[in-house]
Order: structure tokens, then sequence, then C-alpha cells
């Protein structure tokens, strides 16, 4: 797990210079160690900073080169099948001379070219210079678990692991005008979108190249999830599941550094700690957060896997004061707006203090096996989108929420479904709030990515927009920026390529269950998943965010419109989600 960047710019007057602004803008990221690559003849360069998981050694240094010298590369993130590729390229005549999944990848790139990605089954955003094609290669995982930001043109290429970095290297980069409006609608900037103007986001499971000096772009996706049906039984997705979720832990649980995993008492972790168990023996280590308000506490949860793994557990509790104290530093280290991602700075600055270096997370789960509450409101949303969407402007300004979000009907179906779930404002009072005219809003709008070529009759279509909106435009970024702060990786084995696959492959009617969330999950696993952790109300890893933010005195409401909200807030009447979304849009270093 690292950071990486790169710069092709024959405008730069110190190229050097310029990559490390870029690279060591993000150095909480890749704290063991740091590379750079200046090309000797074009104005080229690549920038590394290293968090060592696999192979601690100085021979996981990057930008690592080919065995011909002929391609170099900067990754970021974890490749969990490279042992099995290693062989293979072995057998073909590869050899290798370091223990890592960086070496595999450049070997298996030169025997298989750009098809190379689709034998991957791991987390990661990477860079390949590829001298005899003089092009540049970049590539991301096949679920967005990391980042790769971009801006190209016809003369220059940027690119880099967060947003930050850009801004290091041109502190007036002109802002994405749009951005305000679309963060108060979804709490979360969806993709293409970022704050800057011209700074995209590579689209999951896809590469791009750009040769140099031509600057001419080629890109393609090399993975597609899709919910085409290939298992019809019950009893073929249960044994899907109880095969490849074990496997997938096995593969996560892969390092050269100390591993972890967070258990909030919830299936999810829980249930990966249990998995977890045998592989690691002795070497169990968990982690949770606890807190003064005993609504939110899992403790006795957390205890019940505690008692039958032998963990070696650790807790920790948060409360008001933690949270302001940390407060300037939480938003320091928010890349992108997002109304989430406390709760992922606190337990992995945690993991940091229990000497941990990669933990899993459960992330993913309620996606892949329906455990939102969006799954079981599924059918009332195909009813109202009977609603005629003449009336939807009627309805937008109402004082009633839930009304107001008819209004969202007049928009695609996928957008429809999940802002009806998620949405923070309505269309028009995002625009009132931010200045930001309706007509270029819903234009920005109509370029969010979402999944196309799906029946939107089917759950599947509820599944996607949760895994295609929200997992990876809010969780996955938030779980990213959040972990390299404190330099830890999260990973998650539910997103595992493999388990991903068969899962979505499984039937909808089989998969998911309107009154039981996640039951093909809790049957798969009945006899190792304790009852009193699946039978009970679904909590989340959630913080009493609501009491601390009434009580702050960093976060009190300034202006007319804030007060406004905060009034709602603050007499039960509104979310508390609203209004953070409000001082964030507002906070001056996304300004």
């Amino acid at each position: 797990m690292c950071r990486i960047a790169g710069i092709y710019n024959a405008g730069s007057t110190n190229l050097e210079q310029d990559i490390l602004l870029m690279r060591d803008s993000m150095h909480r990221g890749g704290p063991d160690d740091a590379g750079i690559f200046l090309h000797p003849e074009k104005p080229l360069a690549l920038g590394h900073r290293r968090l060592a998981i696999i192979d601690l050694s100085a021979a996981g240094h990057q930008p690592m080169a080919s065995a011909k010298g002929d391609t170099q590369i900067i990754f970021n993130g974890e490749i969990y099948n490279f042992q099995e590729l290693r062989k293979e390229l072995q057998s073909l005549g590869h050899v290798f001379t370091t223990k890592t999944d960086t070496e595999v990848i450049l070997a298996s790139y030169a025997e298989w070219g750009k098809n190379c990605f689709t034998r991957f089954n791991g987390m990661y955003a990477l860079a390949i210079w590829d001298e005899p094609k003089s092009e540049i290669v970049l590539a991301r995982d096949h679920a967005g678990m990391k980042p790769l930001y971009y801006y190209a043109d016809n003369k220059v290429l940027f690119f880099a692991s967060e947003v930050r970095a850009f801004k290091s290297l041109f502190p007036r980069w002109e802002g994405e005008g749009l951005w305000k409006p679309l963060f108060l609608l979804f709490g979360h900037l969806p993709e293409p979108f970022t704050t800057l103007k011209g700074v995209e986001m590579l689209p999951k499971g896809s590469w791009m190249s750009i040769h140099l000096p031509t600057m001419k772009r080629q890109k393609a996706s090399f993975s597609s999830e899709g919910y085409a049906t290939k298992i019809n039984t019950r009893e073929e997705a249960l044994e899907a599941a109880r095969d490849i979720l074990p496997k997938a832990v096995k593969r996560h649980l892969i390092a050269d550094a100390p591993v972890g995993l967070f258990l909030s008492g919830g299936i999810d972790s829980s249930l990966l700690t249990l998995l977890a168990a045998p592989i690691l023996g002795d070497k169990l280590s968990t982690l949770s957060i606890q807190f003064d308000e005993a609504e939110y506490s899992e403790e006795i949860y957390q205890k019940m896997v505690i008692d039958i793994t032998n963990a070696k557990h650790q807790a920790f509790r948060v409360n008001q004061s933690d949270f302001e104290t940390h407060l300037p530093d939480i938003l320091e280290a928010m890349d992108q707006p997002s109304i989430d991602a406390i709760n992922t700075y606190f337990i992995c600055m945690y993991a940091r203090q229990c000497g941990l270096k990669a933990v899993l997370s459960g992330l993913g789960s309620d996606e892949l096996f329906g455990g939102y509450p969006s799954f079981a409101r599924f059918k009332n949303w195909q009813y109202l989108s009977y609603f005629p969407k003449g009336l939807s402007k009627l309805v937008e300004r109402s004082s009633n929420m839930k009304l107001a979000k008819l209004s969202y009907e007049r928009y695609h179906p996928m957008l429809s479904l999940y802002l009806m779930n998620r949405g923070l404002f309505t269309v028009a009072s995002a625009c009132e709030l931010t200045g930001i005219s309706i007509q270029k809003t819903e234009d920005a709008l109509s370029r969010v990515k979402v999944p196309v070529n799906i029946n939107y009759q089917s759950p599947n279509s509820n599944a996607a927009m949760e895994f295609d909106l929200y997992m990876k435009n809010q969780l996955l970024k938030d779980s990213d920026f959040m972990s390299m702060w404190h330099g830890i990786e999260v990973r998650v084995p539910f997103l595992d390529k493999e388990l991903v696959s068969a899962i979505n492959s499984v039937a909808p009617e089989i998969k998911f269950h309107s009154d039981i969330p996640k039951s093909l999950l809790i049957e798969a696993f009945s006899t190792l998943l304790p009852a009193e952790i699946w039978y009970r109300k679904k909590q989340g890893f959630t913080f009493p965010f609501a009491s601390w933010l009434k009580k702050s005195d960093q976060l009190q409401p300034a202006g007319k419109n804030q007060q406004q909200v905060f009034k709602k807030f603050s007499s039960g009447k509104m979310h508390w989600s609203r209004y953070w979304a409000m001082k964030v849009a507002e906070m001056d270093k996304f300004s």
C-alpha cells in the first residue's frame, strides 16, 4: 500500500522539484520509503511513497524497473494472487529477484501486456512506463478500492493517489464549480467529479494508455461485475459463499507485516474474525471502538467473538472531547469532501497505535449480500416510479423531506433509486444553498456515472447503486484517505474479485430476502456465527455523531442558511448529515 504520482510536462522548469511536491504532499500514506524516476530525455517523472507490507526489504523500493529495464512501475495496493501468478510466470521462464507482488506485475505486463490486468485479484492503482511503446499505462482494480486521479490534455499529464497532490503543485488550480450542489445531493462527490476542474478519477476496472509526446489516449475496461445469473439454486449459492469467502480471507491475510481485524460486533467483522482465527492462531489481533453512550455500544457482541477465538483484543473509548481534539486533523486528512469517514479516522489511528500495518474490514458485505434498508424498500421505490414526473417539481420544495424526495423521480432511474434512499437535499434546495443554477446542476447530474445495461426492476439495480455510488464514491474513498493518513492499509475480503463475481451471479430472488438482511451470508455460516450477533437489529459502525455535532464549539452555524438548518437538526426535524454536509461544503480547504 503506497502513494503514487506522475507528471508529463514539457513546460516544467524543475521536474524533479515538481514530482517531489506531489509525492511528498501524500507522505502520510507512505512513511517507510520514497523514490522517483526521471526520464533522461522526456519531461516525464514518477514518484512513489511506500508503506511496506509484503517483502519489507529494500528490494521492494519503487519506482521499480523490469528485468530488461524497459519498463518502470509505481504501484499502490496488493495483488492477493501474486504467488500463483509468480509460479506460472516462472514456468514461462521469468526469473524473480524479490518476493514482492510489484515484480510480479512487471513480469505479468511483460508476458501478457494490458491483458495482465484481467488476471489480478487485488486492490490497486498503478502506472507503468513502457519505454518501447513510449506510453504510460494507468490502471485501477475491479471494484475501485484504490483511487487514481488524473488530469490530461493535449500537452500535459498529471496523476496521483490524492487530489491534494494536484493542489500542492498548483495551489491556485481552478475549482470545479459544480461540486458543491452535487455534494449536498450525495454526501460525497460522485465520479467523475472532484473539487478541481478537469481532475477526474480513472474508472474502476479499467486501464488508460497515454502516448508520449502525442498525448493520444486509449481507454478500455477489463472488468465488469455484471449480474448475469449463473447460480439458480439456494444450495449452489450457499456452497459458493462457504467455499470462496474463507479463501478470500486467507488471501487477504498474506503479509510480512502485522495484520489485524476491525471487530465492531456486527455480522461482517465478527464473521471475518471467526474465519481468520484458525489461520492466524495466537497471532489473531482485533480492535474496536467503544462509547460512553450505551445505545451505541456493541461490547457484548465483541466479547462473544473474542471468547470464541481467544483474540488479542484492544478496545478504545472515543468521546466528545476526543472528537473536538482531533477534528482539525480529521478535516486535514479528508482529501475530498465526505459526510462520513470520522469513524474510519479513529479506528485507523488506534490500529497504528496497536503496531498494526494492515487491518481487515467488513466493508462491501452489505452491498454484495443486501444488508442495507434500501433493499427492503426496493419494492416501494418500484411503486413510486409511477409517480407522474410532471408533478415532481411541485413537491420539491416541500418541508416534508419524504414528500420532497419524490422530485428525484424525474432523473435517470438509477439516480432516482439512489437519491430516494440516500439523497440529502433536493436539487432545488442544493442550488439555493450554493447559488448554482438548477440547469447547471441537472447538466452535472447527467454526467454522473451510473451502472448501465441493468434491469431497473431487479433488486440487483439497488445492489449496483449501493456498490457503484455509495461504496465506491464514499466508503472506499473515505477508507483510503483516512487509513493512509495513519499509515494503515485497510483490506476488504468481501470485495475479493472471485467472491464478487460469484455472488453477483446468484439469482436475485435467492440472494435477497425482503425480511432478513444478508440472509444468504447468514445461512451459509450459521454454524460458525453466533445467533445473537445476526438475530438483532442492524446497527452498523456508527458514532454518536449527532450529539457531538450539536455540542461542538468548532461547528456552530455560520450564516443564515446554516442557522436555519441547524435549528431543524437540533430540534430533531432533520438528520445530522444534512447540517454536517453544509459545514463541510463551506470549508476553506475545498474552496
